[in-house]
């Protein structure tokens, strides 16, 4: 029985390992933007050391100059190169200028801000 609960636990954290890591990729062609997208699920359970990571490995992959840079999160390939999203599109946001990573903007039981450490 300990080794079951051991096993799920580990299971637990590989997926949701797994889901932010699966939110640290541009889309092609948005590498030199200064509005830059990034397909992923959900970020609800995102903790501050790992919003630093994504948001970190989020700018390795940016090649265009150091300005004003938004990165939107949204859960659909649909709404890349948009400006506006449906509240269960739109997961987060960053904005440089903010330096923080808002977690569901557009609802308002599930947002969540966390500030950047760099």
């Amino acid at each position: 029985m300990h080794n079951v609960i051991l096993f799920l636990i580990g299971l637990v954290f590989s997926v949701m390992a797994s889901a932010n890591e699966e939110c640290n990729k541009i889309v092609s062609g948005y590498e030199n933007s200064d509005t830059i997208y990034v397909v992923c699920d959900d970020l609800s359970d995102i903790s501050q050391e790992a919003a630093n990571k994504l948001i970190k490995e989020i700018f390795n992959q940016y090649k265009g100059p150091p300005d004003e840079i938004f990165v939107f999160f949204i859960s659909s390939t649909d709404y890349v190169g948009k400006f506006e999203f449906p509240p269960e599109v739109w997961v987060a946001d960053y904005y440089t200028h903010h330096n923080q990573l808002t977690i569901w903007p557009k609802v308002k039981e599930k947002t969540r801000v966390i500030k950047i450490q760099w």
